[in-house]
């Protein structure tokens, strides 16, 4: 699923380039690493959160997808300014929204597989999607870095791969319901 990819694929790059891109904006270097700590905590009550919903039974696939829309918008947002009140509103969004969409594999999983028995085998799957994911973004956002010398460049990057990731998660949506009402027909 290219959701799973694109999903850790931002999400492991994001934590990697949030204070460089910070002091490359020029905010000093002890300020931009409370930016990391925003996110954190940030992504800790998104977290709880999510929890919570999943508790009263609020369906997974909608509040990833909300997630990685949220998370997409703020970092085509990430142009506006170059305050650090802003990029630490901005972290925190991403924080809170990211942590979320971090459990994708997880849910995709669960979500795909009905007889129990191949759960482990699709998580395997989704967990190499994952890893490869993560090897995969330093590089690719690595080089975009390099080619263009623009942070804003990398982060909108992050905005479009989460579009895609959305895109697709809203196919998988679909399909899922699909094939539970062709199911329950039967």
């Amino acid at each position: 699923m290219p959701a799973v990819f694109l999903a850790n694929y931002v999400f492991y790059v994001w934590l990697l380039f949030l204070v460089p891109h910070a002091e490359g904006l020029g905010i000093d270097p002890s300020r931009a690493v409370l930016l990391s700590s925003i996110a954190g905590i940030a992504g800790t009550v998104g977290s709880i959160v999510f929890l919570v919903l999943l508790h009263f039974n609020y369906d997974t696939t909608i509040i990833i997808i909300f997630c990685c829309l949220v998370s997409a918008i703020s970092f085509f947002l990430d142009t506006l300014s170059s305050t650090f009140v802003f990029l630490a509103v901005m972290a925190g969004v991403q924080g809170l929204a990211l942590f979320v969409v971090r459990t994708i594999s997880s849910v995709m999983a669960k979500l795909a597989v009905r007889d129990a028995q191949n759960i482990p085998s699709a998580l395997s799957l989704f967990f190499f999607l994952e890893a490869v994911g993560v090897g995969a973004g330093d590089t690719i956002s690595g080089h975009i870095y390099d080619v263009t010398s623009s942070m804003h460049t990398v982060f909108i990057s992050f905005g479009i791969a989460l579009v895609v990731a959305t895109a697709n998660l809203i196919i998988f949506a679909i399909l899922v319901c699909y094939k539970a009402s062709v199911k329950s027909d039967s």
